[in-house]
């Protein structure tokens, strides 16, 4: 591949250079983005990729992916970056960035980023190619739909933070309760950042491999101490709510199959839905309950809440399409849920009376139950 490299730290800039050659890659370089636009003008077809720094002087490397495309050219761009924020990332997919990767990173991470970037241009082209555009609109649609569920799930660790931060201050002059918030904050932001390092192959649009993929990434997964950690994260929010939590949990810690960040989504996205829809009133109970049907071959759990609930005909709606009862609400969470409740073949399950309450129950299969998760 002919590849410009931008950035305007010149070891770095050496550094990947030298690597990038040793792999029989042509490399062009520049100090700046101004000078990569230079490179560009002369000759703008001629790149296969742009791989750019994101803080750079004058003209960082967001700025110059948006000047790319507004030249109309879609060259695949990579984008170096340290800081993982969450506007930064969904405002250069909004660009139709390629693909961002954090600093510090390996030389292997950097040629792993770039096969996958190849292989996703030739997909890309393919498809041009074949004139397909129904096939390309479906694409940005499932773009477009997982940028949604990417932020959704970096809603619920900031609303954890928030509140954690909030109960911290409280807690300042006592040290046990101070570090037992700001533990709460690391967890959450350690979540963050395992987010961000799928935003990429979740944003690819490309599912046709994704039960094979979930296999890959399964393992026994703890259900009582993933379950723990996720109450854990919202300890903060709870308190700072007044709701009353109780859990009702086995004494042993229960496997399921799994892959753990995506089980952790669904938890997560289920208790703050319980905890932000008791808002509006003055009873609020929080339960957690897990059950174990080892004859059926499951494992039940239920998070149920005394909030605003939702009027029964209505909650099909709920799971298939962007519906909220909050003020602030995206209505995205349920679809997360679904979505990875169907990967991990399971099922939902939803009681709800309105000014009551509702219940949510997953069943999931439980360790040896015989389920194949790459038949999703």
């Amino acid at each position: 591949m002919k590849i410009l490299v931008v950035d305007d730290e010149i070891m770095q800039l050496k550094s990947i250079k030298i690597g990038l050659r040793s792999e029989g890659h042509v490399i062009v370089t520049a100090l700046s983005a101004e000078e990569a636009l230079t490179s560009i003008k002369t000759d703008p077809l001629s790149f296969d990729l742009i791989i750019t720094d994101y803080l750079m002087a004058n003209m960082n490397g967001l700025d110059l992916l948006k000047a790319v495309r507004k030249k109309g050219l879609f060259v695949p761009v990579l984008l170096m970056t340290a800081y993982g924020k969450k506007d930064l990332l969904i405002e250069a997919m909004q660009n139709q960035c390629s693909g961002c990767i954090e600093k510090p990173f390996t030389f292997e991470q950097l040629l792993s980023e770039i096969a996958r970037i190849k292989k996703n241009a030739r997909r890309n082209g393919s498809s041009q190619r074949d004139g397909n555009s129904q096939r390309d609109g479906n694409s940005q649609q499932m773009r477009t739909e997982s940028l949604a569920h990417i932020v959704q799930q970096i809603n619920n660790p900031l609303s954890a933070i928030v509140e954690n931060v909030a109960m911290a201050l409280h807690y300042v002059n006592d040290p046990e309760d101070l570090k037992h918030s700001l533990n709460a904050i690391i967890k959450a932001t350690d979540n963050i950042q395992e987010i961000n390092k799928k935003i990429l192959s979740e944003s690819s649009g490309d599912r046709s491999d994704r039960g094979n993929e979930l296999k890959n990434k399964s393992g026994n997964v703890g259900l009582k101490e993933l379950l723990n950690d996720c109450l854990d994260m919202f300890e903060g929010l709870i308190g700072q709510k007044e709701v009353t939590l109780q859990t009702i949990l086995p004494d042993d810690n229960l496997e399921i199959p799994g892959d753990r960040f995506g089980l952790q989504q669904i938890f997560n996205n289920l208790l703050l839905n319980a905890i932000q829809a008791m808002d509006e009133t003055t009873k609020k109970f929080l339960t957690v309950t897990v059950e174990d049907d080892k004859p059926a071959g499951w494992i039940a759990l239920h998070i149920a809440d005394t909030g605003c609930g939702v009027p029964q005909a209505s909650i099909n709606d709920f799971f298939n399409s962007a519906k909220t009862t909050k003020k602030n609400g995206s209505g995205i969470g349920l679809q997360v849920v679904k979505e990875m409740v169907e990967q991990h073949k399971g099922q939902l399950l939803m009681r709800s009376q309105e000014g009551q309450g509702t219940v949510i129950g997953v069943k999931l299969p439980a360790m040896n139950s015989g389920v194949d998760l790459a038949t999703v």
